[in-house]
């Protein structure tokens, strides 16, 4: 049965990611989307979110739970976000919860029991599959004469420069207790897009190392994974100080090899029978300035409220959430302990 019309509850009043999603939302016509409540521990954030909505503004929790909506969109500090999931659940909404879902094994459990006991719709805001050049890559790699998967690479290119911002020193980012590192919060989508790719990873091995005078101390300042596939194996590098932002890739199949890269001249290309020129080349412009109906947030937006107001599957789900952080959590044993590291299965609800 499709729902005429979803009524979002916000869960955390940020003018970026928050404020982002409403706007691609309006903007996924024919399905007709509304803000009718908000709460934050920032009144001054609840009250400019509420008024540019012309929704109810919520200053205390309880009051929030009760009042009248369908989606609690989550997007808080990733060590709120259990509490705050099991909290909406527990007050029978559907959920759309940002990433990364936990930053501790205590959270992830929290999220675990919620979603068995009160079973909510929950989306998960990982949206690499939605950026041009990775959601052409997705596509050619699953293509009927591709043939099967040898071998995948990935490297980040991160431009920090080894300090934390002036005035950012009590930002959630850069407080590992709030966020569990860099490679939780965007490493969520790296571990994403290499299962969407490659299948489930089965065990990994790595090296992470972190220079002396590097700011934040807990991110892995250079980081090289090796995940064992069921066939092939699949390498995941980052290198957070490159003074450049520019991810590339390269996915070797029987059949062709596909090269991609998310910059401001973004690109894919398709190798198959000559060495030293593209068989087939897609370009894109910058997945920041493309139009609304092509920017990645609108199209993870239009992907989420089409399934919801169909009653179909979500798209990304609490498992893969939960996936992210156990990939998270053994590429960290594996450089601590220096031992190859088993990935459990993803969790089935």
């Amino acid at each position: 049965m499709r729902k005429e019309l979803v009524r979002f509850g916000l869960y955390g009043c940020n003018l970026y990611r928050t404020k982002q999603l409403m706007d691609a939302a309006a903007k996924c016509a024919p399905i007709r989307i509304a803000v009718t409540a908000c709460h934050d521990i920032d009144r001054g954030k609840v009250d400019a979110m509420a008024k540019a909505h012309n929704a109810t503004a919520y200053y205390d929790l309880e009051s929030f739970l009760k009042a009248d909506y369908d989606v609690a969109l989550i997007s808080l500090p990733p060590l709120l976000h259990p509490d705050a999931f099991d909290a909406c659940a527990g007050a029978g909404r559907d959920i759309y919860l940002e990433k990364p879902i936990c930053v501790d094994d205590a959270g992830e459990e929290k999220i675990i029991r919620a979603a068995r006991k009160y079973k909510p719709v929950c989306y998960v805001g990982m949206s690499y599959k939605y950026v041009a050049p990775y959601k052409k890559a997705l596509e050619l790699r699953h293509r009927p004469d591709a043939g099967k998967l040898l071998g995948f690479y990935m490297h980040g290119f991160g431009a920090n420069k080894g300090v934390i911002p002036e005035g950012m020193e009590d930002n959630w980012r850069f407080c590992f207790e709030k966020s569990a590192g860099d490679l939780n919060n965007h490493g969520s989508h790296y571990f994403h897009f290499i299962r969407l790719m490659c299948g489930e990873p089965l065990s990994v091995m790595a090296m992470g190392y972190t220079s002396s005078n590097y700011q934040p101390s807990f991110d892995e300042e250079e980081l090289n994974a090796c995940f064992r596939l069921k066939e092939g194996i699949a390498v995941l590098q980052e290198s957070r100080r490159a003074h450049q932002s520019n991810v590339v890739g390269h996915c070797n199949l029987e059949n062709m090899a596909i090269v991609f890269n998310w910059s401001s001249h973004s690109e894919v290309k398709v190798y198959k029978d000559r060495p030293r020129a593209a068989d087939e080349v897609y370009e894109f412009a910058d997945s920041y300035m493309t139009p609304d109906t092509e920017n990645y947030t609108f199209l993870q937006m239009k992907d989420f409220l089409t399934a919801y107001t169909t009653e179909a599957p979500m798209p990304i789900t609490i498992s893969d959430g939960i996936q992210s952080y156990r990939i998270l959590k053994a590429v960290r044993e594996s450089y601590k302990t220096r031992h190859e590291v088993l990935i459990p299965p993803p969790e089935i609800f």
